[in-house]
């Protein structure tokens, strides 16, 4: 654009002095919306179970802050989109307030209900003038409400990677199957094995509610917190699938959860089932059903077997998929067979 500069001085400098406010109005718009550079703040995050997150649920958010530079305060910002389509476009904010001395970090965990696809999440730092001091875009991959979430508590993960190669349809297309055997052609799909620990286990049960199937092997659970101990025996109640592996580390497994174990049994019941052969028994509390396998599922007895692997995703499929009725005595005959093909520990 060219501006003609008129030849009175006393318009010169009226002019200069608009053009001067004009430039200094279009600087301060810019600013406002981006983040000030070389402020000391930086944003980490993780989404989600393995950086991904199920749709029309609520999903964990862990934000790490570190400030390198002068002491903040103000607002992390995390921007959701509610809608985001050619008619409509919307978003929603949450926000926690946060302080932050120099040269200090803090982490940040958030539990955010994500409805639509996310093409990006936006995470900003904002002081109390309204200043964004540091802002980070991150991505993760959506999971739909019906796909299959299988979560593994171990401090074994080596142990068990068996269980990544469990692969369950897509529960919308498990039921198209039950009215359509032609419906599922392809391979198995729709679900994601997760592994966890005592940082990352949920201690809610909107969290929980994530997860179709639960597995606890080899770990102490000891180490889980009240509250997640808690969420865990509401998430069972409410209709979650557990399996526990046990074998040789039953104490360990159990004695963090005696509430769940005060409506199993002792170890003493589960031996003599083992003696009449059964390698599994299952418990239905509440809505929920808890699997107790008698062996380990890292042990070499089991582990790298593709017959028992197959074994153990029919069972679960099972129930998984609320196909099991406990109440049917044909079923459980039924399902009495398909228990002892798995390899037992017996005698070893």
């Amino acid at each position: 654009m060219i501006v003609k500069i008129p030849s009175h001085p006393l318009r010169q400098v009226v002019l200069i002095l608009c053009l001067v406010l004009v430039c200094w109005g279009a600087a301060s718009v810019v600013y406002a919306g981006q983040a000030k550079q070389n402020t000391g703040l930086s944003i980490d995050a993780s989404i989600g179970f393995d950086n991904q997150y199920k749709l029309q649920n609520k999903t964990p958010f862990k934000m790490t802050v570190t400030n390198a530079g002068s002491d903040f305060s103000g607002e992390l910002q995390v921007t959701i989109a509610t809608a985001d389509d050619e008619y409509n476009k919307s978003h929603e904010l949450h926000v926690v307030p946060l302080v932050l001395s120099k040269n200090a970090s803090q982490v940040v965990e958030m539990d955010i209900p994500i409805q639509i696809i996310q093409k990006k999440i936006v995470i900003q730092l904002v002081d109390a003038k309204g200043n964004v001091m540091a802002s980070r875009d991150v991505q993760a991959k959506p999971m739909s409400d019906s796909s299959i979430l299988l979560g593994v508590l171990t401090d074994q993960k080596d142990n068990l990677h068996d269980l990544n190669t469990l692969t369950f349809h897509d529960i919308s297309l498990q039921e198209a199957k039950a009215s359509d055997a032609n419906a599922l052609t392809t391979q198995p799909s729709g679900s994601k094995s997760v592994f966890l620990d005592e940082t990352t286990f949920p201690a809610s049960l909107d969290m929980l509610a994530n997860f179709n199937l639960l597995v606890i092997n080899h770990f102490e659970t000891k180490k889980l917190s009240e509250p997640q101990r808690l969420a865990l025996y509401d998430w069972v109640e409410a209709g979650g699938v557990l399996a526990i592996g046990t074998g040789d580390h039953f104490d360990m497994v159990s004695d963090g959860l005696p509430q769940l174990f005060a409506k199993i049994g002792p170890k003493s019941m589960l031996d003599e089932a083992l003696l009449y052969g059964y390698d599994t028994n299952f418990f239905s509390i509440g809505k929920g059903v808890v699997m107790i396998h008698a062996f380990d599922l890292g042990e070499d007895a089991f582990a790298g077997r593709e017959d028992a692997i197959q074994t153990l995703q029919t069972l679960y499929e099972n129930f998984v998929y609320d196909s099991y009725n406990v109440t049917s005595e044909q079923d459980r005959i039924s399902f009495d067979w398909l228990l002892n093909q798995l390899p037992s520990l017996k005698g070893s």
